[in-house]
């Protein structure tokens, strides 16, 4: 009860308020409240239809990459999802700069664009390129810290190709990093003599 009055109180401010909202909410606010919402299990539908559209008021510039794929990965598990939010998130997130992503955002956002469908059109097959680049552009700044989470590398790669973006760059890329760590993991366990080495048949 308590969430549809917040979600009531913010359907009465959206057409009083209008363009000034972006000064009661930012982008990050409403990422961290979708967030944790989404995370508690608590996608009440009014709720996150209001901030919906909220987000959709706010200012482009006001965006950084972290409340862009936090916002994009609660309303991926909300069924009843806003087209037109998902649309503007997208166009916000082509005019952001390789230097804006980490690889954490970066691999929540493309997994969200794909699993709300939004990888179908040609357009949509060019963001996920773009943001592939992206990624490529992180490891040719930052070396192997751009692939630091196996979960992240994962999400991205299976993102593109459910997509079916052949970006083979960055499966290159990937596939060298995969190999220096599992180098690295290898060695740390030789190290410490915990490596099991394979077993020779007898004669």
């Amino acid at each position: 009860m308590r969430i549809q009055t917040l979600a009531k109180g913010i359907e009465i401010l959206l057409p009083v308020v209008g363009d000034d909202m972006d000064e009661i909410f930012t982008p990050q606010a409403v990422a961290v409240i979708v967030t944790a919402y989404q995370r508690m299990g608590l996608m009440d539908k009014a709720l996150f239809t209001a901030l919906a559209g909220v987000v959709k008021t706010l200012p482009a510039q006001d965006f950084d990459a972290q409340a862009l794929s936090n916002i994009a990965n609660a309303y991926s598990m909300f069924e009843g999802r806003d087209d037109d939010m998902f649309a503007q998130l997208a166009l916000t997130s082509s005019t952001l700069t390789a230097d804006s992503w980490n690889p954490t955002a970066l691999s929540l956002f493309a997994s969200a664009l794909v699993k709300v469908g939004m990888s179908e059109s040609e357009g949509d097959k060019a963001l996920l390129h773009q943001l592939a680049e992206m990624q490529c552009a992180m490891y040719a700044s930052q070396g192997a810290r751009a692939f630091s989470s196996p979960a992240n590398l994962a999400q991205t790669l299976s993102a593109l190709a459910t997509a079916k973006v052949q970006h083979l760059r960055l499966f290159t890329c990937a596939a060298v990093v995969v190999a220096q760590h599992f180098r690295l993991c290898v060695g740390q366990q030789a190290q410490s003599g915990n490596l099991l080495m394979p077993q020779v048949p007898p004669n």
